[in-house]
């Protein structure tokens, strides 16, 4: 998802010293020099990054839970939203919403080629950070990113937010009975984090920008998605691995555990913005 302001090629170099400044500095003055390392580190986080995608298709299952397992998962000043209404799914009032979602996109900028990622989002109601607008519909908070190698990889990376470096896989076809089907896989080096399936057929609009927020201790940053699209609703089946995040954050390991609605993009492009607020916090 991706495109950028100028080459992004240099990220990697940044994130080489990020990675590098710790061991620089004399014994006597660690605690100093490690100051002046994290503050070095964050300077090099670009500000405003211009994201692109085309040829795009995702799919994913929304768990919505008790409002209490969500905010478990998000640190001060972020509160779970409510989910009735969301995506014109019928929930109702009182829950709270995780999105486990993965996505493939054909022509991804950042990368020069294809871009196969995925998410685990809660649902939140706007947070109030310091110089960021209030261009948004729905908000949520990016507890962790699925990514292979790559130029996404290191942009999150460098921004410190929670990345598992692994494959993701994701297949999306119709079939005669008018259904929709997807089959989604992440995996980290090793092992299946999640799996899922879902059968959808009840059409959704899906139109204006979803913002995915991340905090830190050197700041916030957000990434928005702007879409117009129609996605389609319906039953999820799943299996999260019992230690992956995926069943840490929704509290269960199987979509028979939990009430859920499955969705299915078949095809999507989005313009999307990534922007990093130093030294703030939400409050």
């Amino acid at each position: 998802m991706v495109g950028c302001r100028g080459p992004f090629h240099p990220l990697r170099a940044v994130l080489l010293v990020f990675l590098v400044l710790p061991l620089s500095g004399c014994t006597e003055a660690q605690s100093d020099a490690r100051d002046e390392d994290e503050r070095s580190a964050t300077a090099g986080i670009p500000d405003d990054v211009v994201l692109d995608a085309t040829g795009c298709r995702e799919a994913g299952v929304l768990f919505f839970v008790d409002p209490q397992q969500a905010a478990r998962h998000l640190p001060s000043g972020y509160v779970p939203a409510d989910a009735q209404g969301l995506f014109g799914l019928p929930v109702a009032s009182g829950r709270a919403a995780i999105l486990v979602v993965l996505y493939h996109c054909e022509d991804a900028a950042i990368e020069g080629e294809a871009l196969s990622a995925g998410e685990i989002d809660i649902l939140i109601d706007a947070p109030d950070v310091p110089g960021a607008d209030d261009d948004a519909d729905n908000h949520f908070y990016q507890t962790i990113a699925h990514a292979m190698p790559g130029e996404l990889a290191v942009l999150l990376t460098l921004a410190d937010w929670p990345v598992v470096k692994g494959e993701q896989s994701l297949g999306i076809r119709a079939n005669p009975a008018g259904l929709t089907t997807a089959h989604g896989t992440a995996r980290d080096r090793t092992q299946v984090d999640h799996a899922f399936k879902v059968d959808a057929a009840v059409e959704s609009r899906i139109t204006g920008t979803n913002r995915f927020w991340h905090q830190n201790a050197y700041g916030v940053g957000h990434i928005d998605y702007t879409v117009d699209t129609t996605a389609l609703a319906g039953i999820a089946e799943c299996s999260l691995r019992e230690d992956s995040p995926a069943a840490l954050v929704t509290g269960v390991t199987d979509c028979a555990d939990a009430q859920t609605a499955g969705l299915v993009v078949p095809d999507v492009e989005w313009t999307g913005r990534f922007r990093w607020f130093p030294d703030v916090q939400a409050s």
